[in-house]
């Protein structure tokens, strides 16, 4: 008959069990308004300064996107192509996609679509040439990509001329992604709120 060998450990001083206790107990709280929201719990902000939220609060699901080349948003200077890149950004009430938020109506921007402006005007570098504010996109991009660290493979199927695999256009994989439909209908609600009738202020 197998015997298990089974040695218990010394009980840790109560004054580590209170602080084993207090820590369990602030990640569960931080955990529930993570969880609860998909973000920090956004109310009890004023909005002045620093003290706001980080993100917009709204609960993102999952969704996937398969990559795959288009024939819209073109590097081209055509009026469709620019018609095309304007609709992601500015086809709402206020013809922006800025958000107002807390008792004043702070007006803020939202990242994704500040990202978005930012490749409209690196395709327009593209065909006009650079100017100051290519430079600061690309660098906002850079970060971006950094930050969402994107780990999708995407398989290698671009070969050289003798026959090497070098590389891939990512064309077929499926990443998965946050809903950004929602962001889209968020900032659509919120343009319609009566704080759009009160006067920009800086905070």
């Amino acid at each position: 008959m197998l015997r298990l060998s089974l040695r218990l450990l010394p009980a840790p001083p109560t004054a580590a069990w209170i602080v084993l206790a207090i820590s369990v107990a602030f990640n569960a709280i931080t955990w529930t308004r993570v969880a609860k929201k998909g973000a920090v719990e956004w109310k009890g902000y004023s909005y002045v300064g620093d003290d706001y939220p980080r993100e917009l609060p709204v609960q993102l699901d999952f969704v996937g996107m398969t990559f795959e080349n288009s024939e819209h948003y073109r590097a081209t200077g055509d009026l469709d192509t620019w018609t095309e890149w304007q609709t992601l950004t500015h086809m709402f009430p206020q013809g922006h996609a800025s958000v107002r938020l807390g008792p004043e109506g702070r007006e803020f921007n939202v990242s994704m679509f500040t990202q978005l402006e930012c490749i409209e005007t690196l395709r327009q570098a593209l065909i006009y040439g650079p100017n100051a504010r290519s430079g600061i996109c690309l660098n906002y991009l850079r970060q971006a990509v950094l930050c969402a660290s994107d780990i999708t493979i995407d398989a290698m199927d671009t070969k050289d001329d003798d026959g090497n695999l070098i590389g891939t256009d990512g064309v077929g994989s499926t990443h998965v992604c946050r809903d950004w439909s929602r962001v889209y209908e968020y900032v659509t609600e919120n343009q319609k709120e009566s704080h759009w009738a009160l006067p920009t202020t800086t905070m």
